[in-house]
Parts: C-alpha cells; structure tokens; sequence
C-alpha cells in the first residue's frame, strides 16, 4: 500500500476521484486528500463545480434506473399474475380472489366468475399497458391517458358487475 502523499491522481476522471473522495481516510491520509482535491479542483469536480454536478446527476439517474427496473420487474409479475388468474377462472368458471391478512375472501362461479376473470384480464392488460408507457417514457396524455383511465374503470365495473350478478 501506498504511504501518504504518493498516489498520483493526474489519471483519474472526475468520477473515480469523487468516488476515492468518499473513501479516503482524511486522519491518516492529508497528503493524499490534498493532492485528490487538487486534481478534482484542476479537472472543475470540487463541490458546486460542474463536472461534479454531472456526474452526482448521472449517479442519481442509475440509481432512478435500478429502481424503475425493480418497479417494471414487478409489475410484470403482477401482468402474469393477473393474467393466470384470469384464465384460469374464465375456464373453469370459478374464481377466487383471497387476501387473509385484509379479510378479502370473494368466490365467484358461473357467470359472475366469467366476468370476474375478464375483469382480470381488462387489469393485465391496461397494466402492461401503462408499464409500456412507463419503460418507453412516454406522457400520459390524450388517447393513452384515456386509454389507461378506460382500463382502470372497466376493471372496477366489471369487478362490480361480477358481484350484482352473483347476488
């Protein structure tokens, strides 16, 4: 290992010096946070400059993309989900939607489980869409907000519908 003061930092980007910055003991090494400083300070990275406003705006952007994959992840469990259930009731002309923790137990058979699973399908497939819309980045507005609102409506009408006709 290096003693303090002999690390040459005139090789570093910006970002590699910030991210030594954030680890560098500052009791045991001040020769070598000077020399770090100097070099981000000669490359404009020091605090305020903006090459370091950069690169803390593309760390933030991955760390936005990790989290907008993990939600995209999900809601495409939640697509296959919705899309099994759905199936499968529109099939077997029963279903069952349950949740013990939230006290939610609804059976429906016949006709009412029919439009029950369509209903599960209408969510999936208004789900894929707004997960499309949100991975594309693209706006919520005119047809596909109408669109995305449709869905949601119809999910909840037929949910209820499923329920009037059940008795």
């Amino acid at each position: 290992m290096s003693s303090d003061g002999e690390i040459d930092y005139s090789d570093f980007t910006v970002e590699e010096l910030i991210e030594a910055r954030g680890s560098i003991d500052e009791q045991r090494y001040p020769k070598n946070l000077a020399n770090l400083e100097a070099a981000l300070e000669k490359l404009g990275g020091m605090p305020g400059g903006p090459a370091f406003e950069e690169v803390a705006v593309r760390q933030e952007a991955a760390k936005s993309t990790a989290k907008n994959a993990y939600y995209i992840a999900v809601s495409v469990l939640a697509i296959f989900a919705a899309l099994y259930v759905g199936v499968t009731g529109l099939m077997n002309e029963h279903l069952v939607l349950e949740r013990k923790s939230r006290g939610i137990n609804w059976v429906f058979d016949g006709l009412s489980a029919q439009i029950a699973s369509v209903a599960m399908i209408v969510f999936a497939l208004d789900l894929a869409f707004t997960v499309y819309m949100f991975a594309a980045k693209k706006t919520f507005s005119g047809i596909s907000k109408t669109l995305a609102n449709l869905g949601w409506l119809a999910t909840v009408g037929l949910i209820i519908v499923a329920f009037l006709v059940q008795g």
